[in-house]
């Protein structure tokens, strides 16, 4: 590969958020050996993301070596001071960490990154109730952070609090109306809390995540419990509605061409009709 077709890799994984961490070391070392001229104020951004990638293989010494050359190049950068507490991090120092990262946010109050730095070390070190207490904080100020909702939402489901794991999904419905997944999940939720009316609307979520994305499998799936799930007497047409989702399974595996998952998907679908 020219080191053109690296760099681009390279870019590319920085973008999308992908963290094939191994590659990205590889990829980075091959660029930065006889390349660095070439790359010009790119090269901080490269250190950056082989810095994150050694801490997520482990590799706290060449870790500390790209942060180094970061805080010698940027000593007033609030992001660098971020790495070097994503490093006490490494290391389980998270008293440190903590104490640094506040240290940080008296001049930099609203900061989301260090913030959810703290929150992530809550959540690594199992304190999932002061999570749930920064992160409800932090969502105070943030309130369209996507990302944020969803993490809230599974951690009150850690606590098997799904009325509010719920009320999270709700918040992300009107920030983004349009995405299937957020629909299915809410189902999700309305399932699992169970009662006539939660399943009712359990189904309905399940149908417009659907609709959304007719390819949706797990959404079928949900359809299909939700519908069976459902007494008789609250809608005549719920066993109608079972049937299609069976029929709408039956068609996708069949579809794959796979006769052994048909096979398999008409048992587990015969057993569970019989369970309800």
């Amino acid at each position: 590969m020219s080191w053109e077709s690296v760099r681009d890799e390279l870019r590319l994984l920085r973008t999308t958020g992908c963290r094939e961490s191994e590659k990205v070391l590889r990829l980075g070392k091959t660029l930065l050996s006889g390349n660095v001229s070439k790359l010009g104020d790119e090269m901080w951004t490269l250190y950056e993301q082989l810095f994150i990638a050694a801490l997520d293989c482990g590799r706290q010494l060449e870790a500390e070596s790209y942060v180094v050359s970061l805080e010698t190049q940027f000593p007033d950068s609030v992001r660098v001071k971020t790495l070097r507490g994503m490093m006490m991090e490494a290391e389980e120092r998270y008293e440190d960490a903590t104490a640094w990262y506040d240290f940080l946010l008296e001049s930099e109050t609203t900061n989301a990154p260090i913030r959810k730095r703290k929150i992530t070390m809550l959540i690594t070190q199992r304190k999932f109730l002061d999570a749930i207490k920064e992160l409800t904080e932090y969502l105070e100020s943030f309130m369209s952070d996507q990302e944020a909702w969803l993490q809230l939402s599974e951690l009150h489901m850690k606590q098997m609090d799904y009325k509010r794991a719920a009320f999270c999904v709700e918040e992300l419905l009107l920030v983004d109306t349009h995405n299937h997944l957020f629909h299915q999940h809410y189902a999700e939720l309305l399932y699992t809390m169970g009662g006539t009316d939660n399943l009712d609307m359990s189904r309905k979520y399940f149908a417009q995540s659907l609709k959304m994305n007719s390819n949706n499998l797990r959404a079928l799936y949900g359809f299909h419990l939700a519908c069976i799930s459902l007494p008789k007497k609250k809608d005549r047409d719920t066993e109608k509605w079972a049937d299609w989702a069976e029929q709408q399974l039956l068609q996708k595996y069949k579809a794959l061409g796979d006769h052994n998952k048909v096979a398999i998907v008409q048992e587990m679908l015969r057993t569970i009709r019989q369970s309800q």
